[in-house]
């Protein structure tokens, strides 16, 4: 299978009902990764935004919640990132 990528300026995924939406019709698009710009996520928000994804993914935080960037990776391919040492990470 193909590796398939998105990129999407969200504007923000504070708003609960808004962040259900964009993941549901991100999960209906069927691609391998989302990169999604001005997410406006905090550390705080990362475990729960993950968790609500359902599937792998990484954030990019700053001290406010104004930007931020993330990467979503959906189930549909064999991910496995590197840690810093240039070794697999442990999902």
């Amino acid at each position: 299978m193909a590796l398939t990528i998105a990129s999407l300026n969200v504007r923000g995924l504070r708003d609960n009902t808004k962040r259900r939406e964009v993941f549901n019709w991100l999960r209906k698009k069927n691609y391998s990764a989302y990169m999604l710009q001005e997410v406006h996520c905090t550390e705080n928000t990362n475990h729960v935004w993950s968790a609500e994804w359902g599937y792998q993914a990484i954030f990019s935080t700053y001290k406010s919640n104004k930007a931020g960037v993330c990467i979503l990776f959906n189930n549909n391919f064999d991910f496995q990132g590197l840690a810093k040492e240039g070794k697999p990470r442990q999902r």
